[in-house]
Protein backbone atom coordinates (compact mmCIF):
# COMPACT_ATOMS: atom_id res chain seq x y z
CA UNK A 1 0.00 0.00 0.00
CA UNK A 2 1.30 3.44 -0.94
CA UNK A 3 1.45 6.25 1.57
CA UNK A 4 0.72 9.53 -0.18
CA UNK A 5 0.95 13.06 1.10
CA UNK A 6 -0.85 15.72 -0.93
CA UNK A 7 -1.01 19.34 0.14
CA UNK A 8 0.86 22.41 -1.03
CA UNK A 9 1.23 23.56 2.58
CA UNK A 10 2.62 20.22 3.70
CA UNK A 11 5.84 20.28 1.73
CA UNK A 12 8.34 22.44 3.53
CA UNK A 13 11.64 22.06 5.36
CA UNK A 14 9.90 20.49 8.37
CA UNK A 15 8.32 17.79 6.20
CA UNK A 16 11.66 16.81 4.62
CA UNK A 17 13.70 17.15 7.81
CA UNK A 18 11.27 15.47 10.25
CA UNK A 19 8.24 13.74 8.74
CA UNK A 20 9.73 12.06 5.65
CA UNK A 21 12.48 10.23 7.61
CA UNK A 22 9.80 8.97 10.05
CA UNK A 23 7.62 7.71 7.20
CA UNK A 24 10.60 5.99 5.53
CA UNK A 25 11.50 4.29 8.83
CA UNK A 26 7.91 3.14 9.34
CA UNK A 27 7.59 1.82 5.80
CA UNK A 28 10.94 0.05 6.09
CA UNK A 29 9.58 -2.03 8.97
CA UNK A 30 6.91 -3.50 6.65
CA UNK A 31 9.28 -5.47 4.44
CA UNK A 32 12.84 -6.57 3.81
CA UNK A 33 13.51 -4.08 1.00
CA UNK A 34 14.52 -0.47 1.52
CA UNK A 35 11.63 1.92 0.90
CA UNK A 36 11.61 3.92 -2.31
CA UNK A 37 10.78 7.64 -2.18
CA UNK A 38 9.26 9.17 -5.30
CA UNK A 39 8.79 12.93 -5.57
CA UNK A 40 6.32 14.02 -8.28
CA UNK A 41 6.15 17.62 -9.41
CA UNK A 42 3.11 19.46 -10.74
CA UNK A 43 4.86 19.50 -14.14
CA UNK A 44 4.52 15.69 -14.26
CA UNK A 45 8.22 14.99 -13.71
CA UNK A 46 8.97 12.29 -11.12
CA UNK A 47 12.21 11.65 -9.25
CA UNK A 48 13.29 8.36 -7.66
CA UNK A 49 15.11 9.80 -4.65
CA UNK A 50 18.24 8.16 -3.25
CA UNK A 51 18.77 10.66 -0.43
CA UNK A 52 18.28 14.26 0.60
CA UNK A 53 20.94 16.92 0.37
CA UNK A 54 20.50 20.40 1.79
CA UNK A 55 17.08 21.28 3.18
CA UNK A 56 16.35 25.00 2.95
CA UNK A 57 13.42 27.26 3.79
CA UNK A 58 12.22 27.35 0.18
CA UNK A 59 13.76 24.31 -1.52
CA UNK A 60 15.30 20.89 -1.04
CA UNK A 61 18.20 19.16 -2.80
CA UNK A 62 17.31 15.64 -3.95
CA UNK A 63 19.98 13.10 -4.89
CA UNK A 64 18.21 11.09 -7.57
CA UNK A 65 18.69 7.81 -9.40
CA UNK A 66 18.74 7.90 -13.21
CA UNK A 67 15.31 7.66 -14.84
CA UNK A 68 16.41 4.51 -16.69
CA UNK A 69 19.14 2.02 -15.96
CA UNK A 70 21.49 2.20 -13.01
CA UNK A 71 23.72 4.95 -11.65
CA UNK A 72 27.36 4.87 -12.75
CA UNK A 73 29.79 3.87 -10.01
CA UNK A 74 32.69 6.06 -8.91
CA UNK A 75 36.01 4.30 -9.21
CA UNK A 76 37.69 2.74 -6.16
CA UNK A 77 40.23 5.57 -5.84
CA UNK A 78 37.48 8.20 -5.58
CA UNK A 79 35.62 6.10 -2.98
CA UNK A 80 38.82 5.66 -0.93
CA UNK A 81 39.14 9.43 -0.88
CA UNK A 82 35.67 9.74 0.65
CA UNK A 83 33.67 9.97 -2.56
CA UNK A 84 30.22 8.37 -2.83
CA UNK A 85 29.77 4.91 -4.31
CA UNK A 86 27.51 6.11 -7.14
CA UNK A 87 27.39 9.20 -9.34
CA UNK A 88 23.91 10.54 -8.65
CA UNK A 89 22.39 13.73 -10.03
CA UNK A 90 21.42 16.46 -7.57
CA UNK A 91 18.17 18.27 -8.27
CA UNK A 92 17.08 21.44 -6.47
CA UNK A 93 13.29 21.59 -6.15
CA UNK A 94 11.16 24.44 -4.78
CA UNK A 95 8.56 23.14 -2.31
CA UNK A 96 5.65 24.75 -4.16
CA UNK A 97 6.48 22.61 -7.23
CA UNK A 98 6.00 19.32 -5.36
CA UNK A 99 2.61 17.67 -5.96
CA UNK A 100 3.05 14.29 -4.26
CA UNK A 101 5.62 12.40 -2.20
CA UNK A 102 5.22 8.61 -2.28
CA UNK A 103 6.91 6.21 0.16
CA UNK A 104 6.63 2.63 -1.11
CA UNK A 105 8.34 -0.74 -1.05
CA UNK A 106 7.74 -1.02 -4.81
CA UNK A 107 10.42 -0.23 -7.39
CA UNK A 108 10.25 2.16 -10.30
CA UNK A 109 9.84 -0.15 -13.32
CA UNK A 110 12.27 1.70 -15.64
CA UNK A 111 15.04 2.17 -13.09
CA UNK A 112 17.38 -0.57 -11.91
CA UNK A 113 18.15 1.42 -8.78
CA UNK A 114 15.95 2.20 -5.80
CA UNK A 115 16.05 2.61 -2.07
CA UNK A 116 16.10 5.75 0.00
CA UNK A 117 19.06 6.24 2.35
CA UNK A 118 18.49 8.10 5.58
CA UNK A 119 21.38 10.16 6.85
CA UNK A 120 22.41 9.25 10.40
CA UNK A 121 21.00 12.57 11.67
CA UNK A 122 17.61 11.71 10.07
CA UNK A 123 17.11 8.34 11.78
CA UNK A 124 14.39 8.27 14.42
Amino acid sequence: MLQRYVSAEMFDATFFRDQLPREVSRKGKEGIDQPTVIVRLYSGVSYNVASLGEISGGWVVLEVYPERGSAPRHDAEDRKGGGPQFDLDRVVVAYEQIAVVVVTLGRQPQSKASGFRLRDADRS
